[in-house]
């Protein structure tokens, strides 16, 4: 009888340890690229035949996803501050301070299959906003 009822506990249990562990940390309406409450989010997705002989999983593969992250960034902010209308000064001092946000990168999720690696990165833009002027959600 003990075995029946383990059986019909680990039926029970299983699926629920399944849905927790496989469950990804973003939901679908939070894996965007963009800027949104003084986050810039970039989506970074680099295939293994484009990429050098690293191994995915190990700890350089983290480097050149955050590497690539920054470079998208650092772009996005670039044509961003070119294209809105502020002053000179204030396009400077944006530009100048793009630095500072690439410093704030954080992988908030790195997921890796057989084909690919993709990473979410976040940036704090919060400061480079109010320097601007600007407010984006």
């Amino acid at each position: 009888m003990k075995t029946k009822y383990e059986l019909k506990l680990l039926l029970i249990i299983l699926p629920f340890f399944v849905f927790i562990c496989c469950k990804t940390k973003l939901s679908y309406k939070d894996r965007f690229e963009g800027f949104q409450r003084g986050i810039l989010r970039v989506n970074i997705r680099i295939d293994y035949k484009e990429s050098t002989d690293e191994v995915p999983y190990d700890n350089g593969f983290h480097n050149i996803l955050l590497e690539s992250g920054k470079k998208r960034a650092n772009r996005l902010l670039e044509s961003y501050v070119k294209n809105i209308k502020v002053n000179d000064k204030k396009i400077m001092n944006a530009i100048n301070s793009i630095p500072n946000v690439i410093k704030t990168a954080r992988i908030i999720q790195q997921d890796c299959n057989d084909d690919y690696c993709e990473a979410f990165i976040d940036f704090d833009i919060l400061e480079w906003e109010k320097e601007l002027n600007i407010k984006k959600d």
